[in-house]
């Protein structure tokens, strides 16, 4: 069903809107002016029935008043989902500038990407803009398959060699990372794991058969035992390299069974060089305290954290929703929240080991952080 379109008598106010979410980047600023210059207009939650023409109406507005049985404001609000929307496409957007997608380059005669007029809706923005990505990210893997037929002695470094010529290597470069995505098909080249190789934070491992193609992928925090991510070809489970990576798992004590905890009520339990089966009940998490990471993706209703909260981390897709920090929360290792509304008053006692990642920016402390979000006040900047 069509969105309607609506009269507005503040349309300026759409580019203000917009371009807050660019800061200084002019580049972003045209390309999120042409894909959602329409689009945001057609968003009810954004616009507010006009029944009286203002005092300051300027000079159009007063000869095209009578032309119109109804007039709007475009007035965004807060809390919305949209904000979180406008961020996710102005990632989608950048990593065409990134890497240099063709289609930024079949511009109009105003410099605009042909495709971008063309939206009208935030639906049609979102959709266009996943399509163009993932035709970009088919190019670019395609690219690299013919490009990197083998590692450069920078790339990698051996971990652990088995018998039949299989190894571990640590990836170390984004060269690295861009031959992991463009063999095995999943997202670790695509730009969002790249400051983690200069942090140190996490490191990333490739299983490689006796050819020296990438098998499978890991994510570890070393420091923490812990195991964020194991993914084969297309993200597909990695069932028959258990013994290898069984191995890897005692030779650096990772903790393998709460990755499997995670996943569902089965886990594999690592013991040296074997595994085996257990069945495991996941208990309901207490909210006073957890060794466990927490995720609130797409609450509908308020989000409520305890104070005095001890957990290993916390990804909140809705910022939005989230109406104050708790006190004295810790988390030991990285906090996602995504959205652009932070709560009004800044966190008192926060403490963040690893990095805070939000929509916009990734920051290295707290510090960071809070400086950019707060005022000297604890007071959200606008």
């Amino acid at each position: 069903m069509p969105q309607q379109n609506f009269n507005l008598i503040n349309p300026d106010d759409v580019n203000v809107y917009l371009k807050k979410f660019c800061g200084e980047n002019s580049e972003m600023e045209k390309l999120l002016m042409a894909t959602l210059g329409k689009a945001v207009k057609r968003i009810p939650g954004f616009i507010e029935t006009v029944t009286e023409i203002p005092q300051d109406a300027p000079e159009w507005l007063q000869k095209k008043w009578e032309t119109q049985t109804v007039w709007h404001r475009f007035s965004p609000q807060k809390g919305t989902k949209w904000p979180q929307i406008i961020a996710q496409i102005m990632e989608k957007l950048q990593y065409a500038i990134d890497h240099k997608a063709g289609w930024l380059q079949d511009v109009n005669q105003k410099g605009i990407p042909r495709i971008l007029p063309m939206i009208k809706t935030m639906e049609e923005a979102n959709g266009t803009l996943i399509d163009l990505t993932n035709e970009l990210v088919a190019k670019l893997r395609e690219d690299a398959r013919l490009v990197f037929v083998a590692d450069g002695e920078e790339d990698v470094r051996t971990i652990i060699e088995f018998n039949d010529n299989f190894r571990f290597v640590r990836l170390l470069t984004h060269r690295a990372l861009d031959r992991e995505s463009a063999f095995l098909e999943h997202c670790i080249g695509d730009g969002n794991y790249d400051d983690d190789l200069s942090n140190s934070i996490q490191h990333f491992y490739s299983l490689r058969d006796p050819d020296n193609k990438p098998r499978m992928s890991m994510a570890v925090y070393l420091k923490d035992h812990y195991i964020s991510q194991m993914n084969g070809k297309r993200n597909k489970p990695v069932n028959e390299y258990y013994t290898y990576i069984a191995t890897l798992c005692h030779e650096f004590d990772l903790d393998l069974a709460s990755y499997y905890r995670k996943k569902s009520d089965q886990y594999k339990l690592t013991s040296t060089y074997e595994t085996e089966l257990y069945k495991r009940s996941i208990k309901e998490k207490e909210e006073s305290s957890s060794d466990d990471d927490i995720l609130f993706e797409d609450a509908e209703e308020e989000i409520i954290l305890a104070g005095n909260l001890n957990i290993s981390y916390l990804q909140i897709n809705n910022i939005e929703n989230l109406k104050k920090f708790p006190d004295n929360l810790t988390i030991w290792r990285d906090a996602t929240f995504m959205g652009t509304i932070f709560p009004e008053n800044a966190p008192v006692n926060l403490r963040v080991d690893g990095v805070i990642k939000t929509s916009m920016d990734v920051f290295e402390t707290v510090e960071d952080f809070l400086k950019k979000t707060y005022d000297s006040d604890g007071k959200r900047r606008l």
